[in-house]
């Protein structure tokens, strides 16, 4: 049991570190992101709803033989299926710019941290191969 706390704790505290860092990177992004993420989301159900009034419209018009306009509902679909794709291809822009700022603010706290080191640390071929492994990554 107290190895299981103790593995939480440390998934939370990675966690954490993971979401200050993407912050520091670029904060708007970040916000966009989620923004995004939520909307595209919320988008499925108010989908399914109005497939679920099309299927409604077509089988009063079987049954009653009705005169139902089912092309307000059928556009009304279509455009959330529009709006959908037209969220997902910005959201696809924005994480594509984030990650790039990301790599750049890692790369910057990186160089920032290997400047401060000793030259002689360099000449240790594991130290640089820990830098390049690290940069790579």
């Amino acid at each position: 049991m107290n190895k299981l706390i103790k593995k939480i704790k440390e998934t939370m505290d990675l966690l954490i570190d993971i979401i200050i860092l993407l912050w520091n990177a670029a904060y708007g992004y970040f916000i966009a992101a989620i923004i995004l993420n939520l909307l595209i989301g919320l988008i499925m159900p108010f989908q399914v709803m109005v497939w679920k009034k099309v299927i409604d419209n077509l089988a009063e018009i079987v049954i009653a033989g009705s005169d139902i306009n089912i092309f307000i509902s059928l556009l009304f679909y279509f455009c959330l299926q529009l709006l959908k794709q037209i969220i997902q291809n910005i959201n696809q822009y924005v994480l594509t710019i984030y990650s790039e700022l990301i790599d750049r603010s890692i790369t910057e706290k990186m160089l920032k941290k290997v400047s401060s080191f000793e030259l002689y640390r360099f000449d240790d071929s594991q130290f640089y191969n820990k830098i390049e492994m690290a940069n790579k990554e």
